[in-house]
């Protein structure tokens, strides 16, 4: 089951719907958005107008710019600094602009990993409709390692710095050139990403899995799986990427080790995997107390194609409001307005009582359940660093959570948080350049059935 809801996240009911957002104003000299109770008046929106014109003839806010060092000085650094690092020749370009090339053109070269220090080497490449491959914000650039550990950059040469007097400033790589970063030590026996904060406020990765030793890890895990963890453990990570196809055989391993064991946990646990019916007979044979009757029924759940039939939501949000706020600018910026609204509610999950194939009367399940929040916006930019953009800017806000459902009701109720929507956004440059996003409709949220698991 998917439970749907739009609602309006824009403007209280009060205010009519002159102007979507600050974009308008700012562009069109019109009038300021229509967030508050009261409309400004056209002669305030004029003099608020020349009040940020002003700011920007008294103050240029240059932008000083750092000469790239060609000496390789970093990467010299580096290895007196960490004998013995391993170097991994990747060669990959970024996995942005393999699916688009007018998107950041980079390519990781080399990576090494030391005990002090991790250095990256970043080849720029041309780029569609822009004359640079990649303009990074520095103080945003970060290593996303194993369990989201986050390793921060330290240095970089190679690269024109484009430096903020106010603190802030952008790394220009053209085609052609080389960048070093040198980050802080990184765990690369498991994969990692290179992340920033994008121009429109979200996360996302030049590089999104980085996994120089996948064949190490891969071959030790191999090796080590002989029992049903392990083995299991090896699935888990490698059933989708396996170049030597060596999951069937682990596979079918895993399962004759637990027929072999003649108990009911095994024939139960060898049903979950394939689903035989032989297991499920001899289960049940085997079936002696309330716990094995909540694993029986747990059987018959996953048997279930669809297990969302079994469960129903109902959400109820609270009431909220749009809060603005002006300022929070880098890099070159001379004026910037946000306006945000969170979405918070309450959930209630239990068991369909009405044609659901499994009324559940044994078990204790733990339900993962994900909301999906979604604004359709405009976005616009125009930019002689990042690039011109003008185009569906939708804001989509994804989170899961957890509930857990027990006889006899079957019924849990949660406060969720839905996320924060930027409703509107606009940044001005002091080169004449801008950034800009606007909600053009209501806001959607649903709420979906990921998986249940049985508790004990």
């Amino acid at each position: 089951m998917i439970w749907r809801e739009r609602f309006p996240l824009i403007w209280a009911r009060k205010t009519p719907a002159v102007v979507l957002c600050v974009v308008c104003s700012l562009l069109m000299f019109s009038q300021l958005p229509a967030f508050s109770q009261e409309p400004a008046s056209s002669d305030e929106v004029q003099k608020k107008l020349e009040q940020v014109e002003a700011q920007v003839k008294e103050d240029p806010g240059e932008v000083e710019t750092v000469d790239a060092d060609l000496s390789k000085a970093l990467l010299k650094r580096f290895k007196a600094e960490n004998p013995g690092a391993r170097e991994h020749v990747l060669h990959m370009d970024s996995e942005a602009y393999r699916e688009n090339n007018e998107n950041p053109a980079v390519r990781l070269e080399r990576v090494w990993v030391g005990e002090k220090a991790t250095l990256l080497e970043i080849l720029g490449l041309p780029r569609k409709g822009n004359k640079y491959s990649a303009v990074m914000r520095g103080d945003t650039l970060h290593l996303l390692g194993f369990r989201g550990v986050r390793k921060n950059l330290i240095a970089f040469d190679g690269v024109t710095e484009l430096r903020d007097r106010r603190g802030g400033s952008a790394l220009v790589l053209n085609p052609g050139e080389t960048l070093y970063l040198l980050m802080e030590p990184v765990d690369d026996y498991h994969p990692f990403s290179l992340r920033h904060l994008n121009w429109n406020g979200l996360f996302s990765a030049y590089f999104e899995k980085i996994d120089p030793r996948f064949r190490e890890r891969y071959d030790a895990s191999y090796q080590a799986a002989t029992s049903p963890e392990t083995m299991k453990d090896f699935l888990v990570e490698f059933a989708q990427n396996d170049p030597d196809k060596r999951a069937p055989q682990v596979f079918m391993k895993l399962i004759q080790l637990m027929r072999a064991q003649q108990t009911f946990e095994g024939y139960y646990n060898a049903y979950l995997l394939i689903q035989d019916p032989r297991d499920a007979n001899m289960a049940s044979k085997l079936a002696r107390t309330e716990e094995h009757k909540a694993m029986i029924e747990h059987m018959a759940v996953a048997t279930l194609v669809d297990k969302s039939r079994l469960l129903d939501f109902d959400l109820k949000l609270d009431k909220s409001s749009t809060n603005t706020h002006e300022g929070s600018c880098w890099l070159a910026c001379k004026y910037n307005f946000t306006a945000v609204r969170s979405v918070q509610g309450t959930l209630t999950v239990h068991a369909n009582k009405k044609g659901a194939p499994i009324m559940l009367t044994h078990g204790k399940y733990k339900v993962n359940i994900a909301s999906t929040l979604k604004l359709p916006r405009q976005g616009q930019r125009r930019s002689a660093w990042l690039g011109n953009f003008d185009g569906r800017d939708d804001e989509v806000v994804s989170n899961d959570y957890t509930v857990i459902l027990k006889p006899p009701h079957y019924t849990a109720t949660i406060p969720v948080s839905l996320g924060t929507m930027r409703v509107a956004f606009f940044e001005r440059g002091s080169a004449g350049g801008y950034s800009a996003s606007w909600a053009t409709g209501d806001a959607n949220v649903s709420i979906s059935y990921k998986s249940m698991e049985l508790q004990k």
